[in-house]
């Protein structure tokens, strides 16, 4: 079903969230790539670019659209020449968003459904744990259809790096790897302004939507700077006593200085809400439980409240653009924080098709991963020793240090700073277009006519009442 919003740009709710391609036989609970109009043509340039990286061009194909456990795939039961094709040509199973991690004996792990401790997935302590108690409810959900139908040849691609260090409970099942096709499938914005940056009038922006701990905290801090900032959220002072990361014994123990720092500003930071850059909000939206299931409310354009992501219009029509242009750093907060397997996303990729330098507030060697991309990062002028920085907290820390360090400098200093960064600026800009495989905003889609797809799962649906919680 699809609705247009105002800013011409559809919102389309599919069925189902997991797909099928390359199947010899019809399933009876996942449909086929080829039946879906919004996928068919994606999935035939990815057969032509290679994009799927499948060693056995028989190979069939599921991808997973969604977040947490994947039902329909749990009651597939295949015939036995099915199991033979499948053990004999591969199985590869694409997941396209950061995985719902639980904690085997985690003491705060009933505070949520499903064994969660931050709403839908949970986030890890400061302490690594051991790796025999690190699962994933997408994982669990493919191995329970693993063994129930004898598989053998089954490959799981994630877009969480590292994921084959950190969850070995499933090595005697499948492979487990990172290999992001979320990151492949990206479309290049070749409707921003691509010339350099003429002076520098502002020194950071931070654009921010869903509710997590990190961006909360990391408001807290630049709501008082020179800050382009987008927050919508009204919470308690005390919330990272709720966490696992960021309580208070975890800052007297790891970073003391900013506890205080951290308190003051989230009072102050409740009395200016809503902040906002380009969605405009009518209202803050109150956090009652710390959960990262919190979505701005009370936003102006009804379809963002219906569950259309930003990130839908910002590709479309660039309504940051004109901030970009004259903003020196871009603090790009992404999704997932306190967890051992680094993720990035558009989020970042935004800051580099506007050839702005960035820091990213995200797991441990997220940095790293974008480097094995192609990506070159700012080391040259401050320390990026936050990216390899397993405690949680000590890297948010290491974050705020660059922070207040880019607030010491004049506009006169960071223009300078910036002309020494535009090779690497440029060298980001035309890697991120070379990695895209989907091609330009304007040649792959009409504009006026882009579609929004609000991915949904079963689990979602039937199993949450938040309202209860």
């Amino acid at each position: 079903m699809a609705d247009t919003n105002d800013n011409k740009v559809d919102f389309y709710a599919p069925a189902s969230s997991l797909f099928v391609y390359n199947n010899p036989w019809p399933l009876s609970e996942i449909p086929s790539v080829d039946d879906q109009e919004f996928l068919t043509l994606t999935f035939e340039s990815y057969t032509r670019l290679g994009t799927l990286r499948l060693e056995d061009n028989k190979c069939v194909v599921y991808a997973y659209y969604s977040n947490g456990p994947i039902r329909p795939l749990e009651r597939q039961k295949h015939s036995v020449e099915e199991r033979k094709y499948l053990n004999k040509h591969g199985l590869k199973i694409f997941l396209t968003e950061p995985l719902c991690s639980h904690i085997i004996d985690d003491p705060k792990g009933e505070l949520f459904y499903h064994n969660f401790n931050f709403g839908f997935y949970s986030e890890f302590y400061n302490e690594e744990l051991p790796t025999k108690r690190i699962r994933s409810k997408e994982l669990d959900s493919i191995w329970r259809y693993v063994r129930d139908n004898a598989l053998t040849n089954v490959t799981v691609a994630t877009c969480d790096y590292n994921v084959n260090k950190y969850y070995t409970l499933y090595d005697n099942e499948m492979s487990v790897l990172y290999d992001d096709l979320f990151l492949r499938d990206m479309r290049i914005y070749d409707n921003i302004c691509l010339e350099s940056k003429k002076q520098i009038t502002k020194r950071t922006i931070c654009p921010t939507w869903r509710y997590t701990t990190a961006r909360w905290m990391l408001s807290s801090i630049l709501h008082d700077t020179d800050c382009y900032l987008s927050w919508y959220f009204a919470v308690g002072e005390n919330f990272g006593d709720g966490s696992t990361w960021a309580r208070k014994k975890d800052f007297e123990q790891y970073a003391p200085e900013l506890h205080a720092r951290v308190i003051q500003g989230t009072i102050a930071l409740n009395r200016k809400l809503p902040l906002c850059l380009d969605i405009a909000a009518e209202g803050a939206t109150l956090i009652p439980d710390g959960a990262a299931h919190h979505y701005p409310q009370h936003i102006v354009n009804q379809k963002l409240n219906d569950g259309m992501n930003p990130v839908a219009i910002n590709e479309v029509h660039q309504p940051l653009d004109q901030l970009y242009q004259h903003t020196f750093l871009s603090i790009q907060a992404e999704s997932r924080f306190a967890q051992p397997t680094g993720n990035w996303s558009e989020k970042v990729i935004q800051a580099i098709q506007h050839k702005t330098p960035f820091i990213i507030v995200a797991p441990p060697f997220t940095l790293q991963c974008m480097k094995e991309a192609g990506y070159r990062t700012f080391d040259k002028w401050w320390d990026e020793s936050y990216d390899t920085e397993t405690n949680h907290l000590i890297r948010f820390k290491k974050i705020v240090e660059i922070i207040d360090w880019v607030e010491t400098k004049s506009y006169e200093e960071l223009f300078e700073i910036y002309q020494e960064m535009m090779p690497v600026l440029e060298h980001n800009f035309w890697t991120a277009v070379d990695n895209t495989q989907t091609g330009t905003m304007s040649t792959a889609i009409d504009p006026d006519q882009a579609v929004s797809i609000s991915w949904d799962s079963e689990w979602s649906k039937e199993e949450f009442d938040w309202s209860t919680k």
